[in-house]
């Protein structure tokens, strides 16, 4: 085209175009967006660039996906104890799996500390010591689209309480024996599915938390009441059981 190579881009300052390193294969370009993958961003400098990388904040060169779910082996990991969990769901990670029951928790047992993971109790149990006063088996304040699922969560004052987030999603927990199964304050646009929420003093609990899903739950057998929702007054958009 009569234009020399050095009238475009060489981020690696081989001497040669972008465009042209990576047509000839000396460059990779795994996102395809014109830019060789040694020039791109690379947040955990593992050599694959972030928009590629499966785990991108985790230094994972191999990138094993034993599951094929689109997120490396690397950004998955186990915990055993409350502190365990809550030290390990701090942004590390993107996925966190509870690896044993949890029996006799003092106080609040989780906390979430970070945004867009996912907590997955494997079905296993968080029991707490049913005296405690404020106190959470799962407890997420100012976080927003976390996934929380398959948990037993037992003997706390609320099972699961979501404070000051959105767009979260709960689903496939089973709540009982708790004073109240789940709680949403103040925290909208969340989706709750698929969990069994029985045998509390209160089911669900909805306090200025508008324009939430609740589907496909079983929830009844309460003490009190099965579902609480103090936050369908004008304006705030109305949360939706179905």
């Amino acid at each position: 085209d009569e234009v020399g190579d050095q009238c475009f881009p060489d981020c690696n300052e081989n001497g040669v175009a972008d465009f042209v390193d990576i047509q000839r294969g000396t460059s990779r370009d795994c996102n395809d967006n014109r830019i060789p993958d040694e020039c791109d961003t690379d947040y955990d400098a593992d050599g694959v660039p972030d928009g590629c990388d499966n785990c991108p904040d985790i230094p994972n060169p191999d990138q094993h996906d034993t599951d094929g779910d689109g997120v490396g082996d690397g950004c998955i990991v186990d915990c055993f104890a409350c502190g365990d969990c809550s030290a390990k769901l701090d942004g590390r990670y993107e996925v966190v799996r509870l690896g044993a029951d949890i029996i006799g928790a003092l106080g609040t047992c989780i906390n979430i500390n970070t945004s867009t993971a996912v907590f997955d109790c494997q079905e296993h149990t968080i029991d707490g010591d049913a005296f405690g006063e404020f106190d959470y088996g799962i407890l997420s304040v100012a976080r927003s689209g976390n996934t929380i699922r398959n948990c037993v969560i037992s003997g706390f004052e609320i099972g699961i309480r979501l404070e000051f987030g959105q767009g979260s999603v709960v689903e496939d927990n089973a709540l009982s024996g708790n004073g109240t199964g789940m709680s949403l304050a103040q925290s909208p646009g969340n989706h709750v599915s698929g969990n069994s929420i029985t045998q509390n003093k209160y089911g669900v609990r909805l306090v200025d938390a508008a324009n939430n899903l609740l589907s496909g739950n079983t929830l009844c057998k309460q003490s009190k009441y099965d579902l609480v929702d103090s936050s369908a007054t004008p304006p705030s958009p109305a949360n939706t059981q179905v």
